[in-house]
């Protein structure tokens, strides 16, 4: 018996008003050569996130400019922002020296 008959046979013990340890006890007598108790497959191990990172990405029409990650704990407030846009001013200016204003 494949995954998809058992589980229909599942339905239909709750559909009857079974509950689980009826349930089971009725496909232990009624289908007494199926395995029910299969081992979970195992998880891989999950790892903790680094958490949420703020990026700052400037672009024109021929790609990417400039990109600023906000370091943890910070948050942008005037003083960032003017200094991220000095330092976008200097990687314009290197990147494509033809927009630099005069």
């Amino acid at each position: 018996m494949d995954k998809k008959e058992f589980r229909v046979l599942i339905k239909y013990c709750f559909l009857k008003g079974k509950n689980i340890v009826e349930a089971k006890t009725w496909l232990d007598a009624e289908f007494p050569d199926i395995a029910h108790d299969e081992p979970a497959p195992k998880r891989g191990k999950t790892q903790q996130s680094a958490g949420k990172v703020m990026a700052s990405v400037l672009w024109d029409a021929h790609g990417i400019i400039f990109i600023d990650y906000l370091e943890k704990g910070r948050t942008i407030n005037s003083d960032y922002y003017i200094a991220l846009l000095d330092r976008f001013k200097v990687e314009i200016s290197e990147k494509q020296p033809h927009l630099k204003k005069k």
